[in-house]
């Protein structure tokens, strides 16, 4: 003999000792991934503050060539505030085609289409017409709320 305690004789009961090897490699591989947390979260915050300084400067630059374009229409004085104009409409039309190309499901104004588009899950799930309509009772009371301070004012 050995000095070790065979299985059969050892205080554990059947299966005992499976579980606390799938609890240690469970509390392995977590503490595994956490390792990569910090390096990802590093790398990600770098990108956004990169992306950041990017539109910023791409601001910059905007503004340099809207100043100048400004500066160019003012030499002529009868007609060069349609240069501007005409610019800022084409930029603007070019802007509306490319989000309608590249991201159609960017349509849409806010509340409107919200309450649409909550009106027709609502006829899948009837959970999302409840939501609405607790949402709607809120605004309204809130809105009540503040309507009767407003009419005494006027009145006085």
């Amino acid at each position: 003999m050995n000095g070790t305690i065979p299985d059969s004789q050892a205080n554990t009961r059947p299966g005992e000792e499976d579980l606390f090897r799938s609890e240690i490699r469970e509390h392995l591989d977590i503490r595994q991934q956490r390792r990569w947390i910090f390096p990802r979260a590093a790398l990600v915050g770098a990108v956004a503050g990169i992306a950041a300084l990017a539109f910023r400067a791409a601001l910059t630059g905007a503004d340099l060539v809207r100043n100048s374009l400004l500066e160019w229409s003012h030499q002529y004085p009868r007609w060069g505030w349609v240069i501007p104009v005409v610019v800022v409409a084409a930029l603007a039309t070019a802007a509306v085609a490319l989000t309608r190309h590249f991201a159609p499901e960017a349509s849409g104004s806010g509340i409107p289409h919200l309450e649409a588009h909550m009106r027709i899950s609502a006829l899948v799930a009837p959970d999302a017409a409840d939501s609405l309509a607790l949402l709607k009772y809120g605004c309204g009371s809130l809105k009540e709320a503040l309507q009767p301070q407003d009419q005494t004012r006027r009145q006085m």
